[in-house]
């Protein structure tokens, strides 16, 4: 399965298109829950808000917690594994699921040590804020794994904006 995710180089509203196998199906906008900014995953269809992705920052390192609001509404936690890579790991439903980012700078999305996805680093040379990923069609968790496309799309995008 193939996700886009695609917002506009110079976009005041934060609002991000996401594609999957060439079909818009979500969308999201950047708001502010708690005083947090946080990224709202909703269904393009319905317009509900699947997850929240809020961004925790301390001195020495960042974090994420996903909240599903179609489900038991359990924070899910993405702790930092690394302080020089942008890995992170986090428990749900008993699965480990882990962002690890290799030597290359290239991101893998994995499931109790296996890997489920993959980000594509982009080929296109004109400035764009667009991210490709290549995801298992046995994907049990999408919201959950499509929310870490979403952090790797930030992360990503915090380094395209700053050079």
């Amino acid at each position: 399965m193939d996700v886009r995710i695609v917002s506009k180089t110079f976009s005041l509203s934060g609002k991000k298109n996401i594609f999957l196998d060439n079909q818009k199906l979500y969308y999201t906008i950047t708001d502010s829950v708690g005083g947090q900014e946080c990224v709202k995953l909703i269904d393009k269809q319905s317009n509900i808000v699947i997850s929240i992705i809020i961004r925790d920052i301390t001195l020495l390192q960042d974090s994420y917690t996903i909240r599903f609001l179609n489900r038991e509404n359990k924070p899910v936690a993405f702790k930092r594994t690394e302080y020089w890579k942008h890995n992170y790991e986090g428990s749900y439903h008993d699965d480990t699921y882990t962002i690890k980012e290799n030597a290359f700078k290239v991101y893998g999305i994995l499931k109790n040590g296996q890997e489920i996805g993959y980000w594509l680093k982009s080929r296109n040379f004109l400035p764009t804020n667009e991210d490709n990923f290549k995801l298992s069609d046995e994907i049990t968790d999408f919201e959950l794994v499509l929310s870490l496309c979403l952090i790797i799309h930030e992360k990503e995008s915090d380094k395209r904006n700053q050079g």
